[in-house]
């Protein structure tokens, strides 16, 4: 199936793709299914935070402290809800979901918390920061910038000629 996202948490590789959690502990010769736990295996994002492994599919966020063994709903604010992307920023887990804007967690997703003044988008699609920043490329809406961690977005479209935005990255002092 597709591979959506691909992480490395400093020993195995991770991809989640549309049948689940693939991981690799050689470099990527060799994968394998670990979907032990996940209520859908069409996975979307990855990301890292501590001793966890994020995933994020369209029917919750789950984590795992065992390498992708076995996979933990990461709270159940989010139960049943499409969460297409996250990110990290300084120890804070950002989720871009359908429907329902961006969330929260300050406690290695145990609760999320929505964070949307400002962000009236209804497809947050893709997440990119720059350490400070953090911005979300929605589906139809262009980019949102968040300077103060989710407090507050504001759309930052002037110039911007395409609004379906589906993935960004930042460099360099840029964003693209």
């Amino acid at each position: 199936g597709y591979i959506r996202s691909i992480s490395f948490d400093g020993q195995n590789l991770y991809a989640a793709s549309s049948g689940g959690v693939m991981v690799s502990n050689d470099n990527g010769n060799n994968w394998s299914f670990k979907n032990n736990g996940l209520k859908s295996c069409d996975t979307k994002s990855l990301t890292t935070l501590g001793n966890y492994i994020f995933v994020a599919t369209d029917e919750n966020i789950f984590r795992s402290s065992d390498n992708g063994i076995n996979w933990e709903p990461a709270g159940t604010d989010l139960e049943g809800v499409y969460v297409k992307n996250l990110t990290v920023i300084n120890d804070v887990i950002f989720a871009a979901t359908y429907l329902r804007g961006i969330y929260s967690s300050t406690d290695a997703g145990d609760t999320w918390t929505a964070i949307n003044s400002g962000f009236t988008a209804k497809y947050a699609y893709y997440f990119a920061n720059d350490g400070v920043n953090i911005y979300v490329g929605t589906y139809q809406d262009g980019v949102y910038r968040s300077t103060n961690m989710g407090n507050s977005w504001t759309s930052i479209n002037n110039g911007l000629t395409e609004l379906n935005v589906i993935a960004m990255t930042c460099f360099g002092g840029k964003v693209f």
